[in-house]
């Protein structure tokens, strides 16, 4: 790439999405290797308790069943409409080295909006039952199942669908403790591009990159690391990993008539500074103790110093564009200060009232 085109170029749009993959942490290691990507951004091992959760949860909405064909004609009969059967798992014990969960049928009855036919059919709408009881141990990495025919559903309501569904949730705890998955690289590439490539956020999948000497070669690497990634895609018949990188230039060639870059970077940066200023305020205010405020007061220094080394790169590739955070970096910077010399001259006071009360 010349020098004169490096001259112009503001930064890089980048646009990828992240189907689901499945495979081992150790693959996902060496693959992240093999194409130069930074492994400090690639998914690390899972606690076996949050692999357990993430693969037996059948969701809010549950996992919908269809009870026997008479108990739903029956049903309907009495309510006018047919019942409503899902699973749902709940968490019953989750501290090592025995995590429990339980299944729960639950049966409603749809609203029916007639007047007051609707306030009888709420009081009847739910009826939930425990049909299984489902284990894992964390040290012999062993999942079961009990229940499934020691259990009753009482109003048989299940239909022989139980089985089949508790034993895909069980082949599926192995697989989480020791896979990686798409959920997983999608939040490792968010912390990439947002800490080591600084970029801002301007819509769902869709990233600004500023310039920089590395960025080019860097977002290359990412983009060999994600589309190899197709290799190991769950449904291969889906969409593909993906992503592109398209070069944003002085004049405003790619993109830049529809996507205000530096609009979404001062709203960024201005909510940042904004956290950094509601840290402080109790400090300012005098309502944490001295440690506690020591702490508070290094731990939002140290995050300001970050955030305007970002800004500063910004403001290379964006100038005049970003005049609008001075006022909010200003103020983020008088607070910084006022936190310090607030606690100086309160602590001041205290060894003045000290010394005061030693010479009485």
């Amino acid at each position: 790439m010349s020098k004169k085109l490096n001259s112009t170029i503001k930064g890089y749009i980048v646009l990828w999405s992240m189907p689901d993959v499945s495979l081992s942490y150790t693959d996902i290691e060496v693959h992240a290797q093999n194409f130069g990507f930074n492994t400090l951004y690639v998914p690390k091992q899972r606690a076996k308790r949050h692999a357990w959760e993430k693969a037996t949860n059948l969701g809010t909405k549950g996992r919908p069943i269809q009870p026997p064909p008479h108990k739903a004609t029956a049903i309907k009969q009495l309510y006018g409409v047919e019942p409503n059967v899902r699973l749902f798992t709940v968490i019953v014990k989750k501290s090592s080295p025995r995590l429990v969960r339980h299944v729960v049928r639950r049966s409603t009855i749809p609203y029916v909006d007639d007047g007051e036919t609707k306030r009888a059919l709420a009081q009847a709408q739910l009826n939930d039952e425990t049909v299984c009881i489902m284990e894992f141990n964390t040290d012999s990495n062993v999942a079961s199942a009990t229940g499934l025919s020691e259990l009753r559903d009482s109003k048989g309501l299940v239909n022989g669908n139980l089985k089949g569904i508790v034993d895909d949730l069980l082949d599926q705890v192995s697989t989480a403790v020791d896979n990686t998955d798409g959920d997983e690289i999608r939040r490792s590439m968010r912390e990439w591009l947002h800490g080591a490539m600084r970029a801002t956020l301007l819509s769902r999948g869709s990233y600004f990159v500023p310039y920089s000497v590395d960025a080019f070669d860097e977002l290359k690497k990412a983009k060999a690391y994600i589309e190899a990634l197709d290799q190991y895609l769950v449904k291969p018949e889906g969409g593909r990993p993906k992503m592109m990188i398209v070069p944003l230039t002085d004049d405003g060639q790619a993109f830049e008539a529809s996507l205000d870059v530096s609009v979404h970077a001062v709203a960024q940066f201005r909510q940042e500074l904004q956290e950094c200023v509601d840290d402080l305020a109790p400090i300012i205010n005098g309502n944490r103790t001295k440690t506690t405020s020591n702490n508070i007061r290094q731990r939002v220094t140290s995050r300001y110093m970050e955030l305007a080394e970002k800004i500063n790169q910004y403001r290379d590739v964006l100038g005049d564009e970003l005049k609008a955070l001075n006022v909010y970096q200003e103020s983020a910077m008088n607070f910084i200060a006022q936190a310090r010399s607030f606690r100086e001259y309160k602590t001041n006071k205290q060894e003045d009232a000290t010394e005061s009360n030693e010479t009485a």
